[in-house]
């Protein structure tokens, strides 16, 4: 479960009940109205924090834990990061059905980070 907290006052502002393992990461969108998350449960989800609702749940290949995920600034690409030892990268101009565009192969262990540069070309 997700818990979205006012900063200033300490209150829980959303709670985002939806993975069925341990979360591993929560961001929000460059957008302020939604938040990707990862989790052991092999998804990425994509939230409708304010509404309370996942927009989109992303399986990953072989339901592998999910460490990490980033989105681009313009929010049309996703990469997840995994126990897959794989990158992949998924198109979510339609949040409702976001499909593999790419997948990046090459370490040798879980692949624990990933993050896009500021203009969304470039993935370390």
């Amino acid at each position: 479960n997700i818990i979205v907290w006012d900063y200033y006052t300490y209150n829980t502002r959303h709670f985002l009940k939806g993975h069925t393992s341990h979360v591993t990461t929560a961001n929000f969108m460059p957008d302020n109205k939604t938040v990707y998350s990862t989790s052991y449960d092999g998804t990425c989800r994509i939230w409708d924090f304010a509404a309370e609702k996942v927009l989109s749940t992303i399986n990953e290949p072989n339901n592998r834990t999910v460490w990490y995920a980033d989105v681009t600034p313009s929010q049309s690409y996703i990469a997840t990061a995994g126990a897959s030892w794989k990158v992949h990268v998924y198109d979510i101009q339609d949040l409702h059905k976001p499909q593999l565009i790419r997948t990046f192969s090459g370490h040798t262990y879980d692949v624990l980070c990933v993050k896009f540069d500021h203009e969304g070309n470039l993935l370390s």
